[in-house]
């Protein structure tokens, strides 16, 4: 049971029909927006600049033969890739697939 829906429902947040299931959200004000990665379009994930970032890093420390730089650039690579498939490339793709589906429908 979800409990924090018709709060939102009713704070005009989401827009949430009980029946169905689906919500729309028709309001995104600033005081929740600081909470959230909000990535405007042709704009670029924290999580893949630090993945970049961090992919960067290791290359350079493998050319200096740095082991410890290397172990801890793929530390970073490898928890920057998680963030950012958890938090931005996953949600887009079930975005994108619902889409597919309710086309298919």
């Amino acid at each position: 049971m979800q409990t924090h829906l018709p709060i939102m429902k009713t704070s005009g947040l989401i827009d949430y029909n009980e029946q169905t299931g689906l919500l729309h959200l028709l309001e995104f004000p600033p005081e929740i927006k600081c909470h959230l990665e909000v990535v405007q379009k042709g704009d670029i994930p924290w999580g893949t600049y630090y993945f970049a970032l961090s992919i960067f890093g290791l290359v350079v420390s493998a050319i200096f033969n740095n082991l410890f730089a290397v172990i801890l650039m793929t530390a970073f690579a490898i928890a920057s890739a998680v963030q950012a498939l958890q938090s931005y490339w996953f949600p887009l793709l079930r975005k994108r697939k619902l889409k597919i589906t309710e086309q298919e429908n």
